[in-house]
């Protein structure tokens, strides 16, 4: 079994507030939740970035900037995604100069507004750098606020491994595939792409959280896959308890690896993503797969909700290498 040495830890936001980061990361984007963190906890001194995208500049785009500028939040724009990684891995670089070899660096990461591959860039950058160093890293997602699902079926233009860090690889190829997947609510997306896989068996893990209404909107809009599903493999989780997430998720994954080759497909929440993400990463035969419109998506604002998740990572030297 493939497995590094991380462990993981919950965390409250009274704990965030009080730690001194050596670096804070957020998303530049158009959604009005992307400033949520900054709200809660305040800049204080800390150094942080936020990094910005090439497309999709409108909605609260402007108002995130200003906010971003008056807490004197280093602000990255017109950064196209192939770009993230490097100008991600800069910062981690720069925020840990002159820093002593035994001081464990801490990070803070918003996740709320990154998109699926950017997402990934950090975890698979945060892997790397944790080959040389201690490093503890928290990341917050931001709930939002409950809005009606997409009408109609979304046309795809992705759908391949989330980045090549996790790509995964077959232990045995004539293996079957299992698929585990975090649903959303868009139409039919989930089904779409167990076709796609010819996946056989399939987990689902539908969201729960404080938005009550996202629930019933993710059942409704994979009636047709839930319906085919046989008993046990529905398994509903609720989004602001991530480690309890993990240990379902890594624990399922760990048992299938025996006999199949394994998929995760992280619809939904964007802490579902990173949960499937620190799977692979702990086992790095797990291919983590996006299936995404990509940038012909329409943008939608999401506001903040009262709820939140956060969870955190602590990651040593010596670190499985991706």
């Amino acid at each position: 079994m493939d497995k590094s040495d991380f462990d993981l830890a919950e965390i409250n936001l009274e704990q965030v507030v009080k730690i001194d980061y050596d670096l804070v990361v957020y998303a530049l984007g158009y959604e009005s939740r992307a400033t949520k963190l900054l709200e809660l906890v305040g800049q204080r001194k800390n150094r942080a970035v936020a990094f910005g995208f090439n497309y999709g500049q409108g909605i609260s785009f402007e108002k995130n900037t200003e906010a971003f500028s008056r807490q004197e939040v280093k602000q990255v724009k017109e950064l196209s995604d192939s770009q993230f990684q490097a100008e991600f891995e800069r910062e981690l670089k720069d925020a840990i100069t002159n820093k002593s070899d035994g001081h464990i660096f801490r990070l803070l990461v918003d996740i709320s507004c990154f998109n699926r591959f950017r997402l990934a860039s950090v975890v698979s950058s945060i892997a790397k750098f944790a080959e040389h160093r201690p490093i503890a890293v928290d990341f917050f997602y931001s709930i939002a606020k409950f809005n009606a699902p997409p009408i109609g079926h979304i046309t795809n233009s992705i759908v391949d491994a989330v980045h090549p860090s996790f790509a995964g690889w077959s232990r045995i190829p004539a293996n079957p595939t299992a698929a585990v997947i975090g649903l959303g609510y868009e139409q039919g997306q989930a089904l779409g792409v167990v076709e796609y896989l010819q996946a056989n068996p399939v987990w689902v893990f539908p969201p729960q959280s404080g938005e009550l209404r996202y629930f019933d909107a993710v059942n409704q809009a994979n009636s047709l896959l839930l319906d085919e599903l046989p008993k046990g493999k529905n398994v509903p989780y609720k989004v602001e308890q991530p480690l309890d997430t993990f240990r379902a998720v890594e624990g399922l994954t760990r048992g299938l690896l025996l006999d199949y080759n394994v998929v995760l497909v992280p619809f939904g929440p964007k802490i579902f993503v990173l949960i499937a993400l620190l799977a692979a990463w702990r086992h790095r035969s797990i291919a983590v797969w996006r299936v995404s419109p990509g940038t012909a998506i329409e943008p939608t604002e999401r506001e903040a909700s009262e709820h939140y998740s956060l969870i955190r990572v602590n990651a040593n030297s010596g670190l499985l290498k991706l």
